[in-house]
């Protein structure tokens, strides 16, 4: 197969002007119509100064804090992307994508922790509807992240929601929580991590399969593919089950999430 060489230079300098664009005009529609930002606003750096946890900084010591954070999972993802995909429409995601979605969404996070005095999210859930409803969202939250990390070295196999539910339900219902929306929470964490694992039962017949197609696969090439699915998968998911928990939407005809 012939393989064609792209000049990196033209690439980087159109990525950069389209991002350039979008500061210019879509991030000051944002920042002046919706956000109604205030430059003359007083933070919680400022307004709280205790020299630890809020201190007045230099805002290129902070741009460097917020872009590591914002990059995040960026750098092993897109590889990931261009090399599922294509180049070039891994290339166009990247760009488009954080222009219209990642740049925004970071930026209202951003805004919303300073207006409210520097607060996290589950803080702010607190404060804008409930205490009891942010401390629960957080804890599922957290409750989530624990089943997906203990789902990549506990194989699908084993009967993990026998040996969790004794331990969760009766931790939850202490908070009001149902226990057909701590199954749905447990299965929001376990479901993703199924096809990373390596101790999947059904992964070797998957890499059968896919050997069909490209003889040189293996555990390595199916487990890199679907990173890419599980982390958006998992990532909406919990966000759809924070959302459809505060609202307070039923799991079912008579099953309600809160008790």
């Amino acid at each position: 197969m012939d393989t064609v060489q792209i000049n990196a230079f033209p690439v980087m300098l159109g990525a950069l002007l389209v991002l350039a664009i979008g500061y210019r005009y879509y991030s000051a529609f944002i920042a002046a119509k919706v956000l109604a930002l205030d430059g003359a606003r007083r933070t919680a750096a400022v307004e709280k100064n205790d020299g630890h946890n809020f201190v007045p900084t230099s805002k290129w010591v902070l741009f460097g804090h917020h872009f590591a954070a914002i990059t995040g999972a960026g750098p092993l993802v897109g590889p990931m992307l261009a090399a599922q995909f294509g180049y070039a429409p891994g290339f166009i995601w990247l760009v488009a994508g954080c222009c219209l979605a990642g740049a925004v969404h970071d930026s209202m996070v951003l805004w919303a922790s300073v207006r409210r005095g520097g607060k996290s999210l589950p803080d702010i859930v607190k404060q804008e509807i409930s205490p009891f409803v942010g401390f629960v969202a957080a804890i599922a939250i957290l409750f989530i992240l624990v089943i997906a990390l203990l789902d990549i070295i506990i194989p699908g196999v084993v009967p993990k929601w026998a040996i969790f539910a004794p331990i969760f339900i009766p931790l939850f219902l202490r908070l009001d929580v149902a226990p057909q929306t701590v199954l749905a929470a447990y299965r929001i964490g376990d479901s993703p991590m199924n096809v990373i694992t390596p101790l999947m039962v059904y992964l070797p017949f998957i890499v059968v399969v896919a050997q069909r197609y490209k003889k040189d696969a293996g555990l390595g090439t199916i487990i890199s593919l679907m990173i890419p699915y599980t982390v958006i998968v998992l990532v909406l998911w919990t966000l759809f089950f924070v959302v459809w928990y505060v609202t307070g939407i039923p799991m079912g005809p008579g099953y309600p999430v809160k008790l």
